[in-house]
């Protein structure tokens, strides 16, 4: 989902990245704060803009808190999360698991608002208080932080993926029909008629509503994104069906295409000719995986060069890959990142490589042969 992100800091082990398009959001609300805090009485010009300048840096601290609140909850239950990234439409946080029981995500996913709520709570004891002491830069700029928690604890209940409700959904459907993938097209397809609503209602807003072309644009924009994620989930759903039953060893390519470590990258290149899933190579010596190699470290050996530097030179070494039998559920793929090669063994032989990102080509391809 993002291709330009910057990792900030890592807290408990989770990268914290912030996505290119944070910086419209993060201007869009310093402005509004701005603009909020000068129409208030006894506010002087130079404080306006160093109460919206901390309300805005408070807003993404509690934003961070609620994506913390589901990753600290899911570690507790000895899953691995990767990063939180925040983003235009908010925040979202990257794992590598699959939940085992759907109490666990349902109490994962609640996580989130209830720290939502509970910062709500923080904020509006804090604005009382500075309230009643006469702090009222304090006062004002808790006071908006506390309506901006609990509104984000609330709309994230709607009932929708991939909204946290439609997490909750999901787990509630899970629960009660013992069926996974049925709940994640349950949950999708109600994220997805919410998103229609809310585009619908934004397209009105736009076009006919005065002066409502900014919240319009806005609502429209928000469903728009639900409605691609639901999307996707509901492929997701799929996918995992299509590879449910699937052995890794079919994953392979049908015809290995084995590479001598003393070959050149030019060789390397020639042996990638042709692919159409696959950009790995396995680097074999004696009959044993020594390595992989990518397209992405190909490329990265000047053209005039590569013709005299071997393969082994950008080959990622094989000891450090995780082995995995040939007959597992090729559905595990799923729970891994899409550029993490494995290497498949039977029988004590190593069979060859296969990455992720081959396992999606090759089951939406059967999916689509399926159909026709």
């Amino acid at each position: 989902m993002f291709a330009r992100t910057k990792t900030v800091a890592h807290v408990h082990g989770i990268a914290i990245r912030i996505d290119a398009t944070w910086v419209v959001i993060a201007a869009l609300i310093g402005a509004s704060l701005w603009a909020r805090f000068s129409e208030r009485p006894h506010v002087s010009p130079w404080a306006a803009p160093v109460m919206a300048l901390v309300g805005a840096g408070l807003f993404f601290g509690s934003l961070l808190l609620h994506e913390l609140g589901h990753a600290l909850e899911a570690q507790r239950h000895g899953l691995e999360v990767r990063s939180i990234t925040l983003f235009l439409f908010g925040g979202v946080t990257e794992s590598s698991f699959r939940f085992r029981r759907p109490a666990d995500e349902l109490v994962m996913v609640a996580a989130g608002p209830a720290t939502s709520f509970a910062l709500s709570g923080l904020f509006g004891v804090v604005a009382w208080w500075a309230g009643a002491v006469g702090v009222e830069a304090v006062a004002a700029v808790a006071a908006v932080l506390a309506w901006v928690n609990l509104a984000l604890g609330a709309f994230n209940l709607v009932p929708g993926v991939p909204l946290d409700g439609g997490r909750i959904l999901q787990a509630l459907v899970w629960r009660a029909t013992g069926d996974r993938r049925r709940s994640m097209v349950v949950a999708a397809g109600v994220g997805r008629a919410i998103a229609a609503g809310m585009i619908g209602v934004g397209a009105a807003l736009l076009l006919v509503v005065p002066g409502g072309a900014v919240d319009g644009l806005w609502l429209a924009l928000i469903g728009w994104f639900l409605r691609r994620s639901a999307t996707a989930e509901a492929s997701f759903a799929r996918l995992e069906g299509t590879l449910a039953g699937m052995a890794l060893r079919d994953l392979l390519p049908p015809r290995p295409r084995p590479l001598d470590p003393w070959a050149s990258v030019h060789d390397a290149e020639l042996a990638l000719v042709g692919a159409h899933d696959d950009d790995l190579l396995c680097v074999i010596d004696h009959g044993a995986v020594r390595g992989v190699v990518d397209v992405e470290r190909l490329r990265s050996v000047p053209v005039a060069q590569r013709a005299a530097v071997p393969v082994s030179a950008v080959t990622e070494p094989a000891a450090g890959l995780r082995r995995v039998d040939g007959d597992a559920d090729a559905a595990c793929l799923l729970e891994l990142p899409p550029s993490v090669p494995l290497v498949v063994v039977a029988g004590g032989h190593e069979l060859g490589v296969v990455a992720p990102s081959r396992a999606v080509a090759v089951a939406r391809r059967r999916a689509v042969a399926a159909r026709r």
